[in-house]
């Protein structure tokens, strides 16, 4: 027996049918194609050899999946095998057996041997036997071959829809584009609701510039005739000050705007309503951008940022087609336009595309560009491909890789060598296998193993503690003749300054270190928020950044002085020192390293020298006998100015590692803060992700455990000429302002973490005064008054000032008063200029007493292109 079979793979089952008139069919193409459609010459043409049904719908949807993706199954290999003649008996290979896909074709004929064919009349027999396949099978007939077909047809859909969800590339393209629509439409709505509303409270357009706010301060007033002063506090809690309420308020009683109907009003604060919550939700949908970045392609967002990880998935269409991207197509990927421009006027092609918005190349010296983005670039086709292929998510490739291109600038550089790609891939496979062997084993363990391993571990952790209370007995206490443990929280000390040629005692001023122009830059970050990716590429945003170069180097070089002079005092900082030396010692330093002259150049505000619950704004007076002790946690704040441009930078000093956790709550809390400022990023994004860092750690003392709070009513705020509070703050919980930070502008980010309640109190003696940016012009009827007045607007001006400084021998500047500066029986003069309203007292901030506060603070430029930390150093 031999001629031609055909395999149909029907919704029902697989059919095989015999083609009996072979010659003529395959002779004559035309004639079969006349065949196919007369069933009368095509039941003659061929006949049903046997067929086999599906038995349940699973079975069907699993079958068909093999057939899609070219696989033979056990059930069709026997299906055929007991239908076919055997190959033996067939030598001359005078039978085939065709089928209608080629690549289906030959992994059947590798399973079974049996010799296959997948031409076009082997189709159009396939054709005739779909149209009358229920002429065959009469069981399939009156509509069911129909049925059976939609139901595997919706069944197949669904899973080729669900194939790999756990990866949702797409849902990151559409997160992303309708991110850069709600931008567009929240702000086009933003200036519908302000223009709409302020035709009935015109005034609040000059109290709430900011158009978010000002949406949701129309939402809580509505109808300004009936704003009543019971919803004042509720509108207090909304614009986060209470006084601009009030004025608001007061506003609202004598506004000059038009009366509206009840029907009027209900449409103006429907939008207004929706205009909010579309706000809302797109903060919401930025973070779910990030959580699913952390699942599809962690490795990739590790090494470039989430951002530029989910523009080039976006652009390459998924994350499958940007792992079969070649390293050359990703380099300059995004830039397309570019390239072809190149290549039709035949000039230099793009060096780069999207990823240059990483800040490696940002980092680059110009004849380095190139060679780094080329190295990028193969770093990123390498973790586009774990991150598609890798059963198990993990960061740690995508860390290896970026070590590897830090690796790669070092040498640029340097010339230090870097390592060996296959030698880092290879330590952080090994590491895996080690990690996943060593948690089988746990899983395996229950019930009293369970038990036992943490009896066991508990029984480490005391043998340690142990180990370390003998270390710290050998060590000595405060002030005892034994050698005393290096405060925590910073690395190293002197020998950050040393290798620019400063003395071991900083002794040259920074001036004369470095240039103009040439003072060391602050680390460098892109802004966050898709609409600001553009920045750091912009030559015309480059340009602006240059006709700033004086202020910026204004800033640099008060913050060089900040590094130096804290990295020095690091270095002696020690339990057993009285507070007042200290802060005397830190200030002369300070002075000496800035070249000191009066409002010029100077020292930004008093030094802080807050402990355990005292916050802020605690500096000694004179006569203040107070010792830093072992077990004390010290939060040591100081500021420096150039031009009144002030660095205002801070960390806390502690020598027991019990407090550790808490010391890294607020840095870690105080680095996101950082990470999520940028241009146009509303203030209180800020304080819910620097309260979701804070409050994830805990700290135990003395055997009892305490979660680390955000000291809710302590904030941080932007920084001025010669005002160090220029109006806005930066909140360290969540609510509050969404006032954005626009460019150009100076911020001091810091946060308080705190093992008490949460909130402070103003308590102790005040020793930080200030004048007020906008004193009033007031009559001064006491003599010392005045004088005290005149001393302070030509030493300190609107500067922060203390008690100590006033009581020196030049009155807090030498290069202003010489050394006849001192003020004698001030206090009654200081009292009445702080009663009139011209100086603001500043009195310590305390939590409740027995609780411990930590705090950090860095200074932070929101550049045209960048946003820069000018106080960071390698201590943190």
């Amino acid at each position: 027996m031999g001629g031609l079979y055909v395999l149909h793979e029907s919704a029902s089952g697989y059919a095989l049918v015999e083609v009996v008139e072979f010659e003529q069919i395959g002779s004559q193409l035309q004639e079969a194609q006349k065949a196919v459609t007369d069933l009368a010459r095509f039941s003659r043409a061929v006949k049903l050899k046997a067929f086999q049904p599906f038995q349940s719908a699973e079975e069907a949807l699993e079958n068909i999946n093999l057939v899609s993706e070219h696989m033979v199954s056990d059930q069709l290999k026997a299906f055929l095998e007991a239908n076919l003649p055997a190959v033996k008996k067939a030598k001359s290979k005078s039978i085939s057996l065709g089928l209608i896909d080629p690549n289906f074709a030959s992994a059947v004929s590798e399973a079974t041997s049996f010799p296959c064919r997948s031409d076009e009349t082997v189709r159009e027999i396939i054709r005739g036997v779909r149209v009358h396949f229920s002429h065959f099978v009469k069981e399939l007939g009156g509509g069911t071959i129909e049925r059976a077909q939609l139901g595997l047809g919706h069944s197949y859909s669904r899973a080729k829809v669900k194939f790999n969800p756990g990866r949702d590339d797409n849902m990151i393209i559409q997160a992303i584009c309708l991110l850069d629509q709600l931008d567009k439409d929240v702000n086009t709505f933003a200036m519908r609701v302000r223009e709409w509303y302020c035709w009935h409270f015109p005034e609040l357009r000059e109290l709430v510039k900011d158009n978010y706010m000002f949406a949701r301060c129309a939402e809580c007033i509505g109808d300004r005739s009936k704003f009543e002063e019971d919803t004042v506090g509720k509108l207090s809690e909304v614009v986060m000050d209470e006084d601009l309420a009030r004025a608001i308020h007061k506003a609202a009683q004598s506004s000059m705007g038009m009366d509206c109907s009840t029907v009027d009003m209900h449409n103006i604060m429907s939008f207004t309503s929706r205009m909010v919550k579309l706000a809302e939700y797109r903060k919401q949908l930025h973070e779910y951008l990030q959580e699913k970045m952390g699942t599809v392609a962690p490795n990739l967002g590790t090494l470039v940022g989430d951002m530029v990880a989910a523009r080039l998935i976006s652009k390459a269409g998924s994350l499958t087609s940007l792992a079969k991207c070649p390293a050359s197509t990703v380099q300059i990927l995004g830039a397309e336009k570019a390239l072809f421009r190149a290549l039709k006027k035949k000039g230099n092609t793009p060096k780069y595309g999207l990823i240059y918005h990483s800040t490696f190349i940002g980092r680059a010296s110009t004849k380095n560009k190139g060679r780094i983005s080329r190295y990028l670039a193969n770093k990123c086709a390498i973790a586009a491909r774990i991150d598609s292929f890798i059963e198990t998510p993990t960061t740690k490739y995508g860390e290896s890789l970026r070590d590897q291109v830090e690796e790669r600038l070092e040498f640029y550089d340097s010339g230090k060598a870097p390592k060996k790609n296959i030698d880092v891939m290879e330590a952080v496979a090994k590491k895996l296998r080690e990690k996943a062997a060593a948690e089988e084993p746990e899983e395996a363990d229950a019930g009293e193993g369970k038990k036992k391993k943490k009896k066991r571990k508990l029984d480490d952790a005391d043998a340690e503690d142990d180990k370390k209370k003998k270390k710290k007995k050998k060590g000595g206490g405060s002030g005892g003749s034994g050698l005393v443990a290096p405060s925590l929280g910073v690395q190293g000390f002197t020998d950050y300054y040393l290798k620019y040629g400063q003395t071991l005692e900083p002794s040259i001023p920074v001036a004369e270190l470095f240039q103009p122009g040439e003072f060391p830059h602050g680390e460098e970050l892109e802004h966050p928020g898709e609409q600001n990716t553009s920045r750091i590429s912009s030559e015309e945003l480059r340009a602006m950044e240059r006709l700033q170069s004086d202020l910026y180097d204004k800033v640099r070089h008060a913050s060089e002085v900040h590094r130096q002079v804290r990295r020095w005092a690091q270095s002696w900082i020690k339990p057993g020192i009285k507070l007042i030396d200290m802060c005397e010692r830190l200030e002369q330093k300070n002075r000496d390293l800035v070249q000191e002259s009066g409002l010029q150049a100077g020292i930004g505000f008093p030094t802080g020298c807050s402990i355990n619950h005292c916050a802020a704004h605690f500096t000694p007076n004179c006569g203040d006998e107070t010792v830093l002790k072992e077990g004390d946690v010290m939060k040591i704040d100081f500021g420096t100015q150039i031009d009144g441009r002030i660095i205002d930078c801070a960390w806390t000093v502690c020598f027991d590692p019990t407090f550790e956790p808490l010391l890294e709550a607020a840095r870690e809390a105080t680095n996101t803060g950082i990470r999520c400022a940028g241009i146009d990023v509303p203030l209180n994004e800020l304080g819910e992700a620097i309260q979701e860092t804070m409050e994830s750690y805990e700290v135990t003392i003395n055997g009892e455990t305490y979660p680390v709070k955000c000291v809710r009513n302590l904030t941080g705020h932007s920084i001025g000429p010669y005002q160090i509070h220029a109006g806005k703050s930066v909140p360290i919980v969540k609510g509050g302002d969404a006032t954005r930070m626009e460019e150009g502008e100076l911020y001091a980010i810091e946060t308080f973490g705190t093992t008490g309640r949460g909130h402070v109190v103003e308590d102790m003696e005040c020793s930080h005064y200030m004048k007020n940016f906008t004193a009033p012009h007031v009559p001064l009827r006491m003599p010392s008054a005045k004088r005290l007045l005149y001393h302070i607007n030509k030493t300190f001006g609107t500067l922060a000032f203390c008690r100590r400084w006033l009581e020196r021998p030049d009155g807090g500047s030498s290069a202003v008063n010489g050394q006849k500066g001192r003020q004698e029986k001030y206090l009654g003069a200081l009292k009445n200029l702080c009663d009139v309203g011209i100086v603001q007292p500043y009195p310590p901030l305390c939590d409740k007493i027995g609780s411990y506060v930590a705090q950090y603070e860095h200074t932070v430029l929101l550049r045209p292109t960048c946003k820069e930390v000018l106080s960071r150093g390698t201590d943190y």
